[in-house]
């Protein structure tokens, strides 16, 4: 038989087994909840009133107000004029949450807050019912995050993305491995090429012509011009030269930025291209027409 008190091992197993926050002493759980980023207050499922809050609730958001110094009127005028219109439902309707509870333990909810500085922050909810104690009025926890910074980067995202699908220009974004990661739909118009044609295929001698039919690309470096410059300089922009489908040439007003990791290793590479062919024609045309004569073609005195 096996003493446990010997077994520093098994005794840390059944310590571990026994863990809960029963465990904690209530200084502990004060502490955490108190230095915790999150708004995290309780209220009275009755009349919403506040019971315990982490944070002074009204100065977190920058107002200069003493919730507990305020009258019951003057601390409803303020979450009146602090939720958004569109999210206070759950300030005038205590029962119609007090219902949803019992039908569900837990709700989730955004809802923006004004700061006095006068935006609106939008902070994720999450409400939990608490069960009362005999003679105790029934309440709930509520666990309030910041999520306006996240919000702000994914409407960046879509607006990125929208840009990106319907932009005259043709975009292609290529991998630290020279590969063709995506195409919007103007570079697949202006190419020729498919997008399943494109994709994870090195950009040289599909749409950039090689400089002779044997040349090879093995890395980033090998290739001059606007790839050289943009990789030195992180960003290059010119006139260059494409290849169609069909295998004409096409004249582009091509710029390239270069993103680096924090290693300064080369991570992607965005490429776009303006379609310049009609305007390159027409320029030669022009030039054509001011130093060659145009009833017989020949150099004129301009030209010489």
């Amino acid at each position: 038989m096996v003493d446990n008190n010997d077994n520093p091992g098994a005794r840390h197993g059944a310590d571990a087994k026994t863990l809960s926050v029963k465990s904690f002493s209530a200084d502990f759980l004060q502490n955490v909840v108190g230095n915790s980023p999150d708004l995290i207050f309780a209220v009275d499922l009755r009349d919403l009133s506040l019971l315990y809050s982490n944070q002074d609730i009204f100065r977190h958001f920058g107002w200069p107000l003493d919730y507990w110094k305020l009258t019951a009127e003057q601390r409803s005028q303020q979450w009146a004029k602090m939720v958004h219109p569109d999210d206070a439902e759950i300030l005038h309707n205590p029962q119609h949450l007090s219902e949803k509870l019992s039908r569900d333990s837990t709700l989730t909810a955004n809802i923006r807050f004004l700061h006095a500085d006068g935006h609106w922050v939008s902070y994720q909810t999450r409400c939990s019912r608490v069960e009362a104690k005999p003679g105790e009025p029934a309440s709930a926890v509520i666990v309030a995050r910041d999520v306006s910074e996240l919000q702000r980067k994914d409407n960046e995202h879509r607006m990125a993305a929208k840009v990106f699908e319907n932009s005259s220009d043709g975009i292609m974004l290529i991998n630290s491995e020279l590969e063709i990661a995506q195409v919007n739909p103007a570079m697949v118009q202006i190419c020729g090429f498919s997008e399943s044609e494109l994709l994870g295929e090195s950009p040289m001698g599909r749409i950039f012509p090689l400089r002779n039919p044997d040349e090879k690309v093995q890395d980033l470096t090998t290739d001059s011009g606007l790839l050289e410059q943009a990789l030195l300089d992180g960003y290059a922009q010119g006139e260059d030269l494409g290849l169609r489908k069909s295998g004409d040439p096409f004249h582009s007003l091509t710029s390239i930025t270069v993103l680096r990791d924090e290693s300064d290793a080369v991570q992607s590479l965005i490429v776009t291209m303006r379609d310049i062919t009609e305007s390159k024609t027409h320029e030669e045309r022009i030039r054509h027409l001011a130093y060659f004569d145009a009833l017989t073609g020949l150099p004129n005195r301009t030209l010489f």
